[in-house]
């Protein structure tokens, strides 16, 4: 998919979080104006995926923003490992982050929890002033995808309110939830 982003115009070098590395808002915008343009009829799939770090406001408070800031690209590193090839990875700003995939729904889903487990397997080990920190990290995830003639531009509200909904029922956890049943066809139970 990254290739289709450059070949879409999508991303250039301003394009790009400093931060994270990663596709920014601004690229996200344009792939997804991009998409809808391009999209002829068929069969179109799409998955999005909106996530947050929880409590992330606590690390900027408690430690220091340079510290977020390692935080944010550890994040962001951990997110693409979990995406691999299968989708694009962007920064929307914060520490805010969405997932575009050309898959269905359960494909998303399970994205979305291996993201949730990746960012939740290991503390964030950062050395500030001096000391050893190691912060646990969390997100929250929203995922929304659709079939046929559907666009990522009426995925992208669906998954944010997900992930909102998601971070309210407790933090760390994958909007819609996940059953035993999808778990286990999934290898993650």
């Amino acid at each position: 998919l990254g290739h289709v982003l450059a070949e879409q115009g999508a991303m250039s070098h301003s394009h790009f979080d400093e931060r994270t590395g990663l596709a920014d808002d601004k690229a996200l915008r344009r792939y997804i104006e991009n998409a809808e343009k391009n999209a002829g009829p068929g069969n179109h799939e799409w998955g999005f995926i909106f996530l947050d770090v929880d409590n992330f406001k606590t690390v900027n408070t408690n430690h220091s923003h340079k510290v977020g800031d390692i935080v944010l690209l550890e994040v962001a590193q951990r997110i693409k490992a979990a995406v691999g090839n299968q989708g694009i990875v962007f920064r929307r700003g914060g520490e805010e982050f969405a997932v575009v995939l050309r898959s269905g729904f359960e494909p998303t889903l399970a994205t979305a929890e291996t993201i949730r487990r990746a960012v939740d397997a290991l503390p964030i080990d950062v050395q500030h002033e001096g000391k050893r920190v190691l912060l646990s990290v969390t997100v929250s995830l929203g995922v929304a995808a659709c079939y046929k003639d559907g666009s990522p531009i009426q995925l992208e509200g669906v998954a944010e309110a997900r992930s909102r909904k998601a971070k309210a029922d407790g933090k760390n956890r994958v909007e819609p939830p996940l059953s035993e049943e999808f778990l286990k066809r999934w290898k993650f139970a």
